[in-house]
């Protein structure tokens, strides 16, 4: 039905108490970011005692991946949520977000880096828990650890 011109004969409007966009982009679903941000944790649960188990790249990579994205997800919250526009003004905020992607790129170049150049990430969580029972099992000198 086409409105007529004249208010007398279209006496009622249409009432909304909610915003009307009107660009024809979807809303964000930040649902749907919760379960997924949510599953990724629990894969991770399951995916991280694998890895140490039976250490090899691929699951390497897929920690990799998961725990920078689940790192991301966590900064990016403590940025929005407390680095705001009301308090710090418009530019704080883009430069905190931005020093998040550059944390995130360089923990994602840094553990694939660890990953196909190096020992692996798990074998590498495997080398300092080793590393780290020598000191406490070495004996102690009364010199304090030195030796003439």
């Amino acid at each position: 039905m086409k409105p007529i011109g004249s208010p007398f004969f279209n006496p009622i409007k249409p009432f909304s108490t909610t915003m009307v966009r009107l660009d024809d982009e979807k809303p964000h679903d930040h649902a749907k970011l919760w379960i997924i941000e949510k599953g990724t944790a629990a894969v991770m649960l399951v995916l991280i005692p694998f890895g140490l188990l039976i250490p090899n790249k691929l699951f390497d990579s897929i920690l990799t991946i998961l725990i920078t994205a689940h790192s991301y997800w966590g900064m990016e919250a403590i940025m929005v949520e407390y680095v705001r526009v009301l308090l710090f003004g418009p530019t704080i905020p883009k430069v905190a977000m931005g020093v998040v992607y550059a944390l995130t790129v360089l923990m994602m170049g840094g553990l694939f880096y660890l990953t196909f150049n190096d020992i692996g990430m798990c074998r590498a969580f495997w080398r300092i828990w080793r590393n780290m029972r020598k000191s406490k099992d070495a004996p102690r000198t009364p010199s304090g650890g030195k030796t003439c």
